[in-house]
């Protein structure tokens, strides 16, 4: 396999996901991928309710929070061979939002630049599916969850 046919593209997440519905002997639980986009990255989690009301009530519960990335303890090469301690990346805290994007999923709620970034994150849900796209910035977060809300309709 050579190094082009190894990566997806949003187009190949899709169609895997779409594969993977459509094949009766698989069911979607739980997904998690990195894409590259626009070089630099995105990142796609979907998970499948057993029903769109239980969809809803988990939306509806946890949809509007958002969890920044988790504090990590790192330290170099060096500053371990030097013997110093560990520092903190970044401190953990949840952020809500009541602001949405009309007409993308069923429901969804925006992140904006958390953490002085131009990131953007978007909860989603559709039918069934609960999902989040957290992009470099909100016009690929949205398309991205544009495509996956419609292939999964």
């Amino acid at each position: 396999m050579n190094e082009t046919s190894s990566r997806f593209s949003s187009d190949n997440l899709i169609a895997a996901i779409e594969g993977c519905l459509c094949d009766s002997t698989c069911t979607l639980a739980y997904f998690v991928a990195s894409l590259n986009t626009s070089g630099d990255s995105s990142h796609v989690t979907l998970r499948c309710a057993p029903s769109t009301a239980e969809a809803k009530l988990a939306f509806a519960e946890d949809g509007h929070v958002f969890a920044q990335p988790q504090a990590r303890l790192s330290r170099s090469r060096e500053e371990r061979a030097k013997g110093r301690e560990p520092s903190v990346d970044r401190l953990v805290h949840s952020i809500e939002s009541r602001e949405s994007i009309a007409d993308l999923a069923e429901e969804n709620y925006l992140w904006r630049g958390y953490e002085d970034n131009g990131r953007a994150v978007i909860n989603f849900r559709t039918g069934r599916f609960i999902g989040s796209v957290n992009a470099p910035n909100v016009a690929t977060a949205t398309a991205l969850v544009r495509r996956l809300a419609t292939s999964l309709e």
